[in-house]
């Protein structure tokens, strides 16, 4: 139950991280988009915060990924010990060629993209 526990818990944060992320990406894209916004320090320092903001919960977004694996290698390993296939058993659902960690990193190396196109813009 306790890994259970955890899975979840790591689960339930990585969409809890991407709330806070599209938050803080739709705020600086705001600010940095801004045609009443004479200031270009601001607009370079917003677009700068956005690049290193986007690096920085990708960094996030991997380590849960490295947390989730572990817990999903420990829970094949019990079950196997104890005899279940709770988890080994289930059925792999949706589109096979992508994960969602895959599909969650692609997110990030979209926005990235657009913070590095930003600065010619």
């Amino acid at each position: 139950s306790e890994l259970g526990q955890a899975m979840r818990h790591y689960s339930a944060l990585r969409f809890a991280i991407l709330t806070v992320f599209f938050a803080l990406v739709g705020g600086l894209i705001t600010i940095s988009f801004d045609a009443l916004s004479a200031n270009q320090f601001m607009i370079v320092a917003t677009r700068v915060g956005g690049l290193i903001g986007t690096l920085a919960f990708l960094v996030f977004e991997y380590r849960l990924e490295v947390y989730m694996s572990h817990f999903e290698n420990r829970a094949a390993e019990l079950e196997k010990a104890l005899g279940y296939n709770i988890y080994t058993g289930r059925k792999q659902g949706g589109v096979r060629f992508i994960s969602t960690p895959l599909a969650i990193r692609l997110l990030y190396f979209a926005v990235i993209i657009f913070w590095i196109v930003s600065f010619f813009y």
